[in-house]
């Protein structure tokens, strides 16, 4: 103990060890808020805050269950987003650009039939998650579409800052396409199943009301025949007429204003609708009931996986967007590519481990670029 004779010394240690001991907190603060931003959801759940999100925000309301259908759903999704970052597609030059969103609550393989049946006309398509529902990023789009799978979900991964971002960006000229899910999403209430529920988004100020059993009970798949109403003609719908297209728990549309109808169902009730929005109705809302998308059960496609010719054709047209009347372009789609390995033996740790993982590489490939 001969050092402490020495007061100089001394001082110098105590000096020391308070640098190192301040230094080793501040180091073990920084690294608690790094390891918090990864690992952290919003505070009073994750999904309905319009405060930022960590990047590998996670999906899991605590009010309704993620089953494995929707785990495999939301993985194929990031899969495949995250294929794109890595593989980003060519366009021509002067494609007209359209988000196909596909977080939470998006139908996997519908959203694919529908960015391939557009890639099919040349149309140039980006894939978003919920990250990517900004004002200024939405700003650069032709046209955001919202595809099939369950409207609550698609809503809550969203979230309410998202949601207003769309909102804002039809208000402001763009155009909304809401395939089934994506139709319930955008209406002011939804009938589901007996059920009514109001949502916020209200492109649409009706009602979005279904299943329709007369056509196939949920949650069967079937094929509804639709009526092609003049409007639609005009439109360039008439394909579509009298023809056999995929139907599973979608809507048909009742009240509104300032509705203009495309087709109608077996019933006379409406299947596909258009809405002006916005202050000077600059923005269009188009909603569909059906799939165009995805072959009718017991349909031959062009192909295994490939979306029916009907579609290639009908989706630009809904979007009011010319495409080439036969040229045909790069169409990036396999059923099988994206297949998810989250099983029923996959614990509810483990399955969020893996979704952080996906959504952390796929903001990383997206700083990147």
């Amino acid at each position: 103990m001969d050092w402490f004779k020495n007061t100089s010394i001394h001082k110098k240690r105590i000096t020391s060890l308070t640098g190192c001991c301040v230094l080793t907190l501040v180091l073990f603060s920084l690294a608690c808020s790094v390891l918090q931003a990864i690992s952290a959801e919003p505070p009073g759940g994750p999904l309905t805050q319009q405060h930022p999100r960590a990047k590998d925000w996670a999906f899991h309301p605590d009010n309704h269950p993620v089953d494995l259908n929707w785990k495999r759903q939301i993985e194929s999704n990031l899969l495949w987003m995250i294929d794109r970052a890595e593989n980003p597609p060519r366009y021509p030059n002067g494609a007209s650009l359209v988000a196909v969103y596909a977080d939470a609550g998006v139908w996997s393989l519908g959203a694919r039939s529908v960015v391939a049946a557009l890639e099919a006309r040349e149309i140039a398509c980006e894939v978003l998650d919920w990250s990517r529902l900004t004002p200024p990023n939405l700003k650069r789009f032709d046209a955001v579409i919202f595809p099939g799978g369950f409207s609550y979900f698609q809503k809550l991964s969203a979230g309410t800052s998202g949601l207003d971002a769309v909102r804002k960006y039809v208000a402001n000229g763009g155009r909304y396409l809401g395939i089934c899910a994506g139709a319930y999403l955008a209406a002011k209430e939804v009938h589901w199943e007996g059920g009514e529920f109001p949502y916020p988004l209200q492109l649409f100020d009706g009602t979005a009301q279904g299943s329709i059993p007369e056509i196939a009970p949920w949650p069967r798949a079937g094929a509804a025949q639709l009526k092609i109403t003049p409007a639609g003609q005009k439109l360039g719908l008439s394909e579509a007429n009298d023809q056999r297209i995929f139907y599973q728990g979608g809507c048909r549309f009742i009240g509104g204003t300032g509705i203009t109808r495309l087709a109608n169902y077996f019933d006379g009730s409406p299947a596909i609708i258009q809405r002006a929005y916005g202050p000077g109705g600059e923005g269009m809302v188009v909603l569909s009931g059906v799939h165009f998308e995805r072959p009718a059960p017991g349909q031959k496609s062009r192909g295994p996986s490939s979306p029916p010719m009907l579609g290639t054709v009908v989706i630009p047209r809904l979007l009011g967007l010319t495409a080439p009347p036969s040229k045909t372009g790069q169409v990036r789609f396999a059923a099988g590519k994206y297949a998810p390995t989250v099983t029923k033996t996959t614990s509810d740790e483990a399955w969020m481990v893996l979704q952080k993982r996906l959504r952390r590489r796929l903001s990383q490939l997206r700083a990147n670029h």
